[in-house]
């Protein structure tokens, strides 16, 4: 699923709340993230983008559109590193030496490639 930097904004807004939002309550939360950054119809066309692209629905209450994920945050940012690195041609496991900031002898490669390996099905 491609999620341009903007719609992911109004996602980790979403994701980072316990309860359903309307486009108001997100547009002004976005204004406290990018203070006056975004219009509010900006807010609502990605809504509605991010409806289209089956990442948030809504639940309508007293004429309210509440906003709410459909997709989890976790698997998301997982699969999008993913295809960022494969895009990349990197190694996972060279990425993830890289990260931990390990050597890269051998004893660290393998150790590292196992527990990839051991958390593969997670």
């Amino acid at each position: 699923m491609n999620i341009s930097p903007s719609e992911l904004a109004i996602m980790n807004i979403l994701w980072d709340c316990d309860e359903h939002l309307t486009s108001t309550m997100i547009f002004d939360r976005i204004n406290q993230l990018y203070p006056n950054k975004w219009q509010y119809p900006t807010v609502v066309t990605f809504l509605s983008r991010l409806v289209k692209k089956k990442a948030i629905a809504y639940d309508i209450e007293s004429r309210s559109y509440l906003y709410y994920p459909i997709i989890d945050k976790q698997p998301y940012y997982h699969n999008h590193i993913n295809l960022k690195l494969k895009k990349a041609n990197v190694d996972p496991a060279s990425a993830f030496l890289g990260l931990v900031g390990m050597d890269y002898t051998k004893e660290n490669v393998e150790a590292a490639r196992k527990l990839l390996e051991e958390n593969k099905n997670k």
